[in-house]
């Protein structure tokens, strides 16, 4: 009689493994696909290597438009701070706007 109480709760708990699984992964899918556009996207812009970071904050996300960061290194060892919005669907980042300039 117990076997047949668990039996319920153990299927429950693999069906709701499973659905958080799946979920996770096209979460981090998802993610991985838009940080390859956007590193593709910067390195046309600013040449891939004067950019020494960026980040992405998926949390903030505004529809389908990402708030993002990125530091670009000039030919005069000024590293540049700038935040900007990153569009995945066509690539486009745009409203830069600098937020620091600080020698290497």
């Amino acid at each position: 009689m117990p076997k047949k109480k668990l039996f319920i709760p153990a299927i429950l708990s693999l069906v709701g493994t499973s659905a958080y699984l799946i979920t996770k992964k096209r979460k981090e899918t998802k993610q991985d696909n838009i940080r390859q556009a956007l590193t593709k996207s910067l390195s046309q812009r600013f040449g891939k290597e004067n950019i020494k970071g960026y980040w992405i904050d998926f949390n903030n996300d505004q529809g389908l438009e990402y708030a993002c960061g990125v530091n670009i290194e000039n030919d005069d060892a000024v590293v540049d701070s700038y935040t900007f919005i990153f569009n995945p669907e066509n690539n486009e980042t745009y409203s830069f706007k600098i937020i620091n300039s600080s020698f290497k």
